[in-house]
């Protein structure tokens, strides 16, 4: 098969695999997961024709174990929409979070399958319209640790 990308679309397609790979291995511990080996060969090889192209300036060959990564450059044109996506995943998660906090509590359940769907779902439309109010208004600062419940452990 043989692809024609421009240079511009080589860019954008290096930019989106820089993208998937930090999703896939920024809060990874290990050096190297099987389930997403694939994904890293394929990033490594659209690195690989780099120069091909003329977009030098967005990956470097490390002479210690010949392989290509990405540059400073490359990893700066992207850092603007991972910071979004962090940040708007934080707050989409804590609103989430806290809101299912609630409906498990007022519903003295465990599980939020063990409330009815049509319930469940409303309780927690309803507590997560509460939760983005209250954070676009006040982000965290009224927002606290409750450390009478449970053991403290910082």
């Amino acid at each position: 098969m043989k692809i024609n990308f421009t240079k511009k679309e080589y860019r954008s397609l290096l930019e989106a695999m820089q993208i998937a790979d930090w999703v896939l291995h920024a809060h990874d511990n290990t050096e190297s997961r099987s389930d997403t080996k694939a994904f890293g060969e394929l990033f490594h090889k659209l690195l690989a024709l780099a120069n091909q192209i003329g977009c030098e300036d967005l990956v470097e060959l490390e002479e210690e174990d010949n392989k290509y990564y990405p540059t400073v450059e490359l990893e700066s044109a992207v850092e603007e929409f991972i910071q979004e996506f962090e940040n708007n995943t934080f707050w989409d998660e804590l609103i989430s979070r806290l809101s299912e906090r609630d409906v498990l509590k007022k519903a003295k359940v465990t599980d939020v399958t063990d409330i009815k769907k049509t319930e469940r779902f409303a309780a927690l439309a309803e507590s997560e319209e509460k939760w983005a109010n209250e954070i676009s208004s006040f982000g965290l600062d009224r927002i606290c640790v409750d450390e009478t419940v449970g053991k403290i452990i910082h």
